[in-house]
């Protein structure tokens, strides 16, 4: 559905005062579902007038390569990445996150997809394919309840005991949604095993990585400092639910899991050689390091072959820039066969799973994406759903 939209979008004549980003670079230092949390940063830029930049915001569905349902807060655009980059520099001195993405093709505004993103908070739990999260040994499923009935029991919860010894996952209890009862089938994503829970309870967490700081000050603290409480459905499982995060649908719809296998060396060679022919992984540079990950996923439609290609230039995440180019393909017996899709682009980004939603043999990808954010995408790259865990922390 979500590739119609986007090509709804592509055929759409830009109008919006956004198109002249197209394929520019992006000095990003805020991306938020509500426009008002994009200020401070914006708030930021503008007390270091030295620095001479005119900070502006731009919604992110009209780019084809950010993700939908944003408001981003955009320091600066080039077409230069070296440029950004040095932007990027200067601001961190100053005290302000930010990073340097290429927006990609300009699309321009789609009523599809801004409807779709207006209704995406407000969804049934499991109309559609969801992310579900670990906590506490227990699997928990964002809470699709009406907005206003969500905040409402957030601001009524009693304070949070924290669950972990790092103090990066906090919960408070809440009343029994209506879903209770409501079964659903699951798919973990790190082994593709299936099994059908129940949602059994409701719960507020709050789920934030604090500064490293925080454990070299006396004390413990007695409240989250990091992350926004959300409510979640809990879920009674059957079987252990491990660690790592699941899909979750209705019971009664399709979703298959995928289990990874090592690719062979002629298989990463082939891969490798197809990476290198159709995208920029060899564009020269200073400070370059390339790297290609190949997996054989197995399951009830595949195998398929999952191809990601990083290409990090600088630091990485503590000022440099990064690529990553992901492809799936058939396994056409031991040999590379054909593609599923295209090439998509995107940063800091890992393969964590492979599952088919629907069951139609068109796989869909579960991504981590530095620091703390898990997506469910298309073939095409196209968010289905995304679950973010607040990053406090210095990764440099």
């Amino acid at each position: 559905m979500l590739t119609l939209l986007w090509t709804v979008a592509l055929a759409a004549t830009p109008t919006d005062p956004d198109a002249a980003l197209g394929d520019q670079w992006l000095v990003i230092v805020s991306s938020k579902r509500d426009p008002a949390e994009v200020q401070p940063a914006m708030a930021a830029i503008a007390a270091h007038p030295e620095l001479g930049l005119s900070p502006r915001t731009l919604a992110s569905g009209h780019f084809k390569n950010l993700m939908p349902c944003y408001t981003v807060a955009v320091a600066q655009a080039t077409p230069d990445k070296k440029v950004a980059l040095g932007v990027v520099t200067k601001l961190k001195a100053a005290g302000i996150d930010a990073y340097a993405k290429n927006a990609g093709a300009h699309v321009g505004a789609s009523a599809a997809i801004d409807a779709w993103c207006a209704r995406k908070d407000d969804e049934d739990a499991v109309e559609g394919a969801r992310l579900a999260v670990v906590v506490d040994g227990k699997l928990w499923l964002p809470s699709s309840a009406p907005s206003e009935q969500r905040d409402r029991v957030v601001q009524a919860a009693p304070p949070p005991v924290s669950l972990d010894a790092g103090y990066a996952t906090w919960l408070s209890p809440a009343p029994a949604p209506p879903t209770v009862g409501r079964r659903v089938r699951v798919v973990e994503v790190d082994t593709g095993r299936s099994q059908v829970c129940a949602v059994s309870g409701g719960g507020v967490l709050t789920l934030g990585i604090p500064h490293f700081g925080l454990f070299q000050q006396p004390g413990t603290p007695k409240a989250p400092v990091c992350g926004s409480p959300a409510l979640y459905d809990a879920l009674t499982c059957p079987e252990a639910t491990g660690s790592g995060p699941w899909v979750a649908v209705a019971e009664g719809a399709a979703l298959d899991g995928y289990r990874r296998e090592d690719a062979s060396k002629e298989l990463v060679a082939a891969a490798t050689a197809a990476l290198e022919r159709d995208t920029d992984y060899e564009e020269p540079g200073e400070d370059v390091s390339r790297s290609v990950d190949v997996g054989v996923w197995r399951g009830p439609k595949g195998p398929f072959v999952v191809v990601a290609g990083t290409r990090t230039e600088g630091p990485g995440v503590c000022g440099g820039d990064e690529s990553v180019w992901i492809r799936v393909f058939a396994l056409d017996g031991a040999a590379l066969g054909a593609p599923k899709g295209d090439w998509t682009t995107t940063a800091f980004a890992t393969v964590r799973g492979l599952v088919d939603v629907g069951g139609d043999g068109v796989p869909e990808l579960v991504l981590h994406t530095f620091p703390s954010v898990l997506s469910l995408d298309d073939i095409e790259g196209v968010p289905l759903d995304e679950h973010t865990t607040d990053y406090c922390d210095c990764p440099c």
